[in-house]
């Protein structure tokens, strides 16, 4: 009778005089198979993988099912399911497997019975177990770690599998079926779009709250920033102009120049003392704040552009794609 796995034939006591060869040539060909062997499978629809038919005398095969590596090919042009008829661990090569439409079409693997399906990820080796109801990925990174892919959405791929094993770093709720992401990161998924990761302080203080566009260097997920600044008069530099033996210094805010350093009472007469205006007199000239009197010879003061408008804060970028989170 043949074992309930990998079909191995388990000869009664005293069967087979004679031979007893048959069996076990049988089993040692499907126990090579399982430890070292190579099924190269090209795919062009779905299918079922070949497996010993675990009669009295076992076949001398090769099974597909019977082997350690299941070497995919092809270019499928629509979605297709290979069926595992036998549990196991595999090791999946799909580095010659590629979709062969737009579209995406997706390869996907799944047991006999009725359980959870994976998704071949294209160009990769994966190794998989089957446990005759489920398939599932083995050695995926940890539950939260990050993957960075340079694609504009998810790969249909990446998502086709029955568990959620990767989801898009977008904000959006933790699914119920995650509870052990939940647990770590809380009930939303970290938003990445448009921004730049930094990590957290761990007791540096390098990220301080209040002084860096709202971002909490000690929160988990704390967003800010902008990609451009507008300038309070704190932030513009003292611009100091001098001519004619007057010297004035001055302070350019949005729109005017503030005299900060009043020149002698003789100049510029017939104006207002302290915290009056002279209004623009022609190109170049801004308004300004002084006590100002007499003669003007001499001096000039000239706009540098504070319009008000906020400058750009982006340093030298390239967008990557998208970033992904372990789920599941």
């Amino acid at each position: 009778m043949p074992t309930g796995n990998i079909i191995l034939e388990t000869p009664a006591r005293g069967a087979d005089p004679g031979t007893w060869d048959i069996p076990v040539n049988g089993n040692s060909g499907i126990i090579d198979g399982y430890l070292g062997g190579v099924a190269n499978i090209a795919v062009a629809g779905s299918l079922t993988l070949s497996a010993p038919p675990g009669a009295a005398a076992p076949a001398a095969g090769p099974f597909q099912a019977s082997n350690a590596v299941l070497r995919l090919t092809g270019a499928p042009v629509a979605d297709q399911i290979i069926t595992l008829p036998l549990p196991g661990r595999y090791v999946v090569d799909a580095i010659g497997l590629f979709p062969g439409a737009a579209g995406q079409p997706v390869t996907q693997i799944r047991a006999a019975g009725v359980g959870e399906i994976v998704s071949v990820i294209y160009g990769a080796v994966m190794t998989i177990y089957c446990d005759g109801t489920h398939v599932r990925f083995v050695d995926l990174p940890g539950i939260g770690t990050y993957l960075d892919l340079a694609q504009t959405a998810i790969p249909r791929w990446y998502a086709a599998n029955t568990r959620s094993y990767w989801l898009n770093c977008d904000g959006s709720p933790v699914p119920a079926s995650c509870p052990i992401l939940a647990a770590m990161i809380g009930p939303t998924l970290p938003d990445f779009r448009g921004v730049s990761p930094a990590y957290l302080n761990q007791g540096t203080g390098r990220i301080a709250s209040g002084r860096n566009g709202s971002v909490n260097g000690d929160a988990l997920f704390s967003v800010g920033g902008a990609d451009v600044v507008g300038l309070a008069t704190g932030n513009i530099p003292t611009i100091v102009s001098t001519g004619g033996g007057v010297g004035v210094t001055v302070t350019t805010v949005p729109g005017r120049v503030l005299f900060q350093t009043a020149p002698p009472a003789s100049a510029f007469s017939g104006l207002a003392g302290p915290g009056g205006f002279i209004t623009p007199q022609g190109t170049g000239l801004v308004e300004g704040v002084g006590a100002l009197g007499g003669a003007t010879a001499g001096i000039t003061v000239v706009t540098n552009g504070t319009a008000g408008a906020a400058h750009l804060n982006m340093q030298p970028t390239t967008i990557g794609g998208i970033r992904l989170i372990r789920a599941a």
